[in-house]
């Protein structure tokens, strides 16, 4: 993740590159927008955010239309240090701690913690060996349906049934591949050695299975949703601040960790309750 100030019109500005794109064949900068003190909403200014406005920052959402913004490459100035404050309390310097965001057509400010993390802040990529021409980066996506096996998408894609496995000893094999692909192997493309690379991007599956994977129960649950923690009664609440009570992986990982951590099932039942976990994960918990 990198922070920058970079060009708009007449001023200088920061901002945290998202990601590189290419637009008609040439390379652009997408940039999540941050702001600074007097460019919040006015309800949001107090005494205390501006004893903090030399040091402090804000980024604005990512998905609000005003909250990035696409460049060219010269119009990056430079790099800049600044701290996002999630489990620290360090503000030596430039820091930022919130996220200005909206809910229902309302300004508000969340937490940096309720946020998802780009992939820069939890992977660490090795450099290819240097003999190797050709990098090749490949995207996993799995579909897994267990309620109506070969619908007609599945069986398009080359799907198989599994009988009498158990998930997790069915995919032990893949995550086994799918840890040397992550750190890279050397495979033969067309009469070259190419450096292949792969991840599992994303995974596809129906409602019941889809909670199983990420380890939430089920729909029936008090809080069966797993994209957030809304509790059943209110899940029809067209007002609910859902940036707010998003599931974060982070965050949920956490909340295993504590689950664990506890000495009995009794304890561990009552966490699993109130954040509407599974008591064991599943195997694509590796990856």
């Amino acid at each position: 993740m990198t922070l920058v100030i970079y060009k708009e019109g007449n001023s200088r500005r920061f901002g945290r590159i998202r990601s590189i794109i290419s637009i008609n064949n040439e390379l652009r900068i997408k940039i999540q927008r941050v702001y600074i003190y007097n460019e919040l909403p006015n309800h949001f200014y107090s005494n205390a955010r501006s004893n903090t406005q030399e040091w402090q920052l804000w980024l604005v959402d990512q998905y609000l239309k005003k909250g990035s913004i696409i460049i060219n490459l010269n119009e990056i100035v430079k790099k800049t240090d600044i701290t996002i404050i999630r489990n620290t309390c360090n503000t030596n310097g430039l820091y930022i701690k919130e996220i200005l965001y909206k809910n229902n057509g309302h300004w508000k400010l969340r937490d940096v913690n309720l946020d998802y993390m780009h992939p820069s802040e939890y992977s660490v990529l090795s450099p290819p060996p240097s003999q190797y021409k050709r990098v090749l980066k490949l995207f996993v996506d799995i579909y897994y349906d267990d309620f109506g096996t070969y619908q007609n998408i599945y069986y398009a894609l080359g799907g198989f049934v599994p009988f009498g496995r158990n998930f997790n000893d069915f995919i032990q094999p893949f995550i086994s591949d799918m840890k040397q692909l992550e750190q890279g192997i050397v495979m033969n493309v067309m009469g070259e050695d190419c450096w292949v690379v792969a991840g599992l991007g994303s995974v596809t599956a129906d409602l019941p299975q889809g909670n199983d994977l990420t380890g939430i129960k089920r729909h029936g649950a008090i809080k069966g949703c797993r994209t957030c923690l809304v509790a059943k009664e209110n899940a029809t609440d067209m007002n609910l601040d859902i940036a707010n009570i998003s599931r974060y992986h982070h965050i949920t990982n956490i909340q295993f960790e504590e689950m664990f951590a506890t000495p009995t099932l009794m304890q561990q039942n009552e966490i699993a309750k109130e954040y509407g976990l599974r008591n064991s994960l599943l195997a694509l918990n590796q990856l």
